[in-house]
This record gives C-alpha cells, sequence and structure tokens, in this order.
C-alpha cells in the first residue's frame, strides 16, 4: 500500500512539473530515493519485530509492569502510566498488542486480565486518538512514523490542492486611489 501512495506521488509530481517521471528528473530521483530508504528500514524494523515477537514477555510485581521486548533486557513502567486501548498496551514508550491480528490471544487471558488488567487505573482505559497522542507524546518511534508520512502527504498533495482553489489577487486597490499591483 505504501508503495502504491508513493508511486501515485511521485507520477502527480512529475505531471505537476511538466515533465516524464524519468531518472533525468531530479525530483523523481530524491523522492525515489527517499522511499526505497523509508520503505527498507521499515521492512527491516518489521522483520526484527517479527523475529522477536515469540521472545516478547510481559509481567507485573504489583507496581510496576515488567516488560521484556525480547532482547532478554527487562524494562520497568509504573503501572499508573500504562495506557490501554482496545486490545493494544502502551507501556512507556512501547506500543504492544496483547492480541495477534486474527483476534487471538498472545498471552493467556485469565492471567493477563487478573494480574495486568485490573490493576491498571480505570481512567487510562483511553480511546484510540488519545492513544495515539500520548504515544507521539511519549516519543514512540512507530508513532511519529506515522505523522510524519501523514505529514508528507499533506504536503505533497493536500496543501498544493488547496492553493489552487483560490486565485492570488492581481492587484489590490488601495483607498487614496493608489492602485499595486501583484507583479
Amino acid at each position: 500500500m505504501f508503495l502504491g501512495v508513493e508511486g501515485y506521488l511521485l507520477v502527480d509530481m512529475a505531471n505537476r512539473s511538466g515533465s516524464s517521471p524519468t531518472p533525468s528528473n531530479g525530483n523523481f530521483l530524491l523522492v525515489l530515493a527517499a522511499t526505497v530508504a523509508a520503505v527498507g528500514a521499515v521492512m527491516l524494523r518489521a522483520f526484527a519485530i517479527a523475529l522477536r515477537q515469540p521472545n516478547i514477555r510481559i509481567g507485573t510485581d504489583g507496581r510496576n509492569v515488567l516488560f521484556d521486548p525480547g532482547t532478554g533486557k527487562i524494562e520497568f513502567c509504573d503501572i499508573a502510566c500504562v495506557l490501554v486501548s482496545g486490545t493494544t498496551l502502551l507501556i512507556g514508550t512501547r506500543i504492544v498488542s496483547s492480541h495477534t491480528q486474527n483476534g487471538k490471544p498472545i498471552y493467556p487471558l485469565e492471567p493477563f486480565q487478573a494480574l495486568i488488567l485490573a490493576r491498571i487505573p480505570h481512567q487510562n482505559f483511553i480511546k484510540p486518538l488519545q492513544f495515539g497522542y500520548q504515544a507521539l507524546k511519549r516519543g514512540n518511534t512507530i508513532a511519529w512514523t506515522i505523522a510524519l508520512f501523514v505529514a508528507l502527504f499533506l504536503i505533497l498533495e493536500v496543501f498544493p490542492w488547496f492553493s489552487q482553489l483560490r486565485p492570488p489577487p492581481s492587484s489590490i486597490s488601495l483607498s487614496r486611489g493608489f492602485r499595486v499591483s501583484a507583479f
């Protein structure tokens, strides 16, 4: 999907500049290199996370949530700082899903609910938009990557289109008979 959007943006950018999307176009090469680098980095990160997925562990000592992201290094987070939206937890700066994409629980459901979810304050169960905002605020890299791609899309697609809706004024008349031309 990402490659499709980027391909559309490349062709659209080439059409706006009046040139064809060929390697001789400098903007095309720049956006293509950035796209390849971004897609490569995201795919490598996803592959690394997929390899560690079976080793991810969550636990508690009563006051803190203990989280092992699969590296063997245990991270501590105060249980009052853990946020929950649906089946997803925000532990420190990390977004952790408690279910697979098919909806099956990753962790045994009864102990997970009794030991982890039951200890989280009720006000920490929040809506998805609040969850995304809090993830950005805490510095989650995945949330920032998504925000940057949305910003890039807005800059390249929506703002140029919006500026075409109203033409710039060609001249402005002042009250004393002076006329100022834009160009």
